[in-house]
């Protein structure tokens, strides 16, 4: 997606340069833009339904049909992310990155990004660089520092977690791209915007040791354990 196709690939061939003709947003060319801001998702689709088109034009009410539908999904997908998200109250909350990926669903939550800790490939923050996004941190007050889950112990996440004890802002992990092949886009981004929700509410409430990341999905995992060992027991109890 980013002009690197092989030289021979294809009959057709689609790259980024085609999703910037077509009118994609995309903020100090971050390519986490494509697929994590949905309003992309519909421009490449209908990139991809008109070259279907023109190689098999037998089919193509079929292919533009498939487009409306899609459309329409990333329509209510859209709707879905501000009611949701409104009606949770973290419109506005402030965050922070540890990488640029996640700047693409933070402006599509409405989410407020105050520092991002590593601003691209290779480009770790100086010591001053460091101090002052501290020291912002500590005026601001975000809920969260949101970081990639596959980074958690790479750089992003062991600059994140400094920042975090020197600030007590928790941080959190979330996914950038399908947890699971099986993963519909639609799937992956409501999983996605729940996740970075419940984080910052529990963060913005202060319910945490700040020297402990706050992980939705094994918060998520244990409640759902706990409503099920509830069940077994008070099923014996109503037996006896």
């Amino acid at each position: 997606f980013l002009g690197e196709l092989p030289a021979d690939s294809g009959r057709v061939r689609l790259s980024w340069e085609d999703w910037v003709s077509g009118g994609i947003t995309v903020r100090d060319d971050n390519p986490h833009y494509l697929w994590l801001y949905p309003e992309n998702a519909v421009i490449i689709a209908d990139k991809i339904a008109g070259r279907l088109a023109y190689l098999d034009p037998a089919h193509s009410d079929y292919y533009y049909a498939r487009l409306r539908e899609f459309k329409s999904k990333i329509k209510r997908l859209i709707d879905w992310i501000n009611e949701y998200t409104m009606m949770n109250g973290v419109r506005g909350e402030k965050i922070v990155l540890g990488g640029a990926h996640f700047q693409p669903i933070a402006e599509a939550m409405g989410l407020t990004v105050i520092a991002t800790i590593i601003r691209g490939e290779g480009k770790l923050p100086s010591s001053t660089e460091l101090n002052n996004i501290v020291e912002k941190v500590k005026k601001e007050k975000p809920s969260i520092i949101l970081v990639l889950v596959s980074q958690r112990t790479g750089d992003e996440g062991r600059i994140a977690e400094m920042v975090s004890r020197e600030t007590g802002v928790p941080v959190a992990y979330a996914y950038a791209i399908m947890f699971n092949g099986n993963d519909t886009y639609i799937e992956f981004i409501k999983y996605t915007v729940t996740s970075i929700t419940g984080s910052i509410i529990v963060g913005r409430e202060g319910n945490y040791n700040s020297t402990q990341s706050i992980n939705i999905n094994i918060l998520m995992a244990s409640y759902i354990i706990l409503l099920l060992l509830l069940g077994v027991e008070t099923i014996i109890l109503v037996r006896r």
